[in-house]
């Protein structure tokens, strides 16, 4: 077991090492070492996909149940000052909101991280700015 976890793991850095060769100047024929033209290697877009969609999960399930919230109590009492109305109309649907924004959570956590690959460990690829799949 332990010999065919270290032949994956080797197997994987030769054929990471085998793709560097793409990161050539073609004018001038040396390696750049830049990575892509906007300064930010795959590897660390694919990190921060993979960090922005795991640690966006919680944040975005808490500001979609909040947001789940606001929304059905606007829905069942409408645009009203009447204070009780809308505490009894909370606390029945916080349930249900909190249900919603969990299993809405990791769609909308992969949806950010996804759409701000570009720009890696943002506050937006953590769902922490402007939720913009809604």
């Amino acid at each position: 077991m332990k010999k065919n976890f270290i032949a994956a793991i080797a197997a994987v850095c030769a054929a990471s090492l085998s793709t560097y060769p793409a990161c050539a100047d073609p004018a001038s024929g040396q390696q750049s070492g830049k990575g892509s033209a906007d300064g930010s290697s795959w590897p660390k877009k694919a990190i921060g996909f993979v960090v922005g969609a795991v640690v966006g999960t919680p944040i975005c399930a808490f500001r979609r149940a909040i947001d789940e919230q606001k929304a059905a109590t606007d829905y069942m009492v409408g645009n009203t000052d009447k204070k009780p109305l809308k505490v009894v109309v909370n606390v029945f649907w916080l349930p249900f909101a909190i249900v919603t924004g969990a299993l809405e959570a990791p769609a909308y956590a992969v949806l950010n991280s996804v759409g701000n690959a570009d720009e890696p460990f943002s506050k937006e690829q953590f769902s922490l700015g402007e939720m913009k799949a809604e």
